[in-house]
């Protein structure tokens, strides 16, 4: 995420995706269902791929010039896309769409 080397960032874009799809709409309502569905895409990325540290992923420390240098020689965008699809495939699968809640648009006009 951003280069830190920390948390890929597939991982914490489809955290964020889940907690819009699946996130409560008022305090009332139970937090669980995105909590479950978070965890287990991370569980899964972890499976699938070993770690979700980017660091760890990738081999290389993306906050120094040299690292992103290397991360182009390596060609290591490929080895991030199969990463972001995997994420949003899961995304997909863990959160699916719900209906929205209160009026829509208005086609009034």
């Amino acid at each position: 995420m951003a280069r830190s080397g920390l948390t890929c960032g597939a991982v914490t874009g489809a955290v964020i995706a889940i907690g819009a799809a699946l996130g409560r709409d008022g305090a009332e309502e139970d937090r669980e269902p995105a909590y479950d569905a978070a965890r287990r895409l991370v569980a899964g990325f972890q499976s699938q791929f070993g770690t979700t540290s980017c660091r760890d992923l990738t081999g290389i420390d993306l906050t120094t010039p040299e690292g992103r240098q290397a991360w182009i020689d390596r060609g290591l965008e490929e080895k991030c896309a199969e990463m972001v699809g995997w994420a949003v495939e899961e995304v997909l699968r863990l959160s699916p769409p719900r209906r929205p809640s209160g009026p829509g648009p208005s086609n009034a006009g």
